[in-house]
């Protein structure tokens, strides 16, 4: 009855898999329309990975900020079930592999960004250099 309860049962209360802090029915978890698709952090991680994609670094930070103000509120909601702070990390292994994953990749589009602005500098400073009827 234990196992069932635990791991089987369509009612039992478990952590939110990626990282909300809310306690889901094992329901939402198993049919993928319930929890995973209004899951804030979920939400969030997917808002940065657009970001990404488009090459937008501004949105890319907002999106950032707003996947540590979730985690900021992923704990107060475990404070406020009584349950013990794990403290300034994200609360499931999968999303804070996926956070890692997009700050990395976070760190190549700001790389691009700073080369692509220099690679335009220069190249307005070396036209400006020619004089106006050069």
């Amino acid at each position: 009855a234990e196992k069932h309860f635990a791991e089987e049962c369509p009612n039992r209360r478990v952590p939110c898999p990626d990282g909300c802090g809310e306690l889901v029915f094992g329901y939402q978890i198993d049919d993928a329309t319930q929890h995973p698709a209004v899951c804030r952090m979920k939400c969030a991680l997917g808002t940065v990975e657009a970001a990404l994609a488009e090459d937008r670094v501004k949105e890319y930070r907002l999106a950032l900020e707003d996947v540590y103000l979730e985690r900021d509120h992923a704990r107060a909601r475990l404070k406020a079930r009584g349950e013990k702070d794990p403290g300034p990390i994200f609360l499931t292994p999968s999303c804070q592999i996926n956070v890692r994953r997009l700050e990395s990749e976070g760190h190549n589009l700001l790389t691009r960004a700073r080369r692509q602005s220099k690679e335009k500098l220069t190249w307005i400073i070396g036209l400006a250099s020619l004089g106006p009827g050069d």
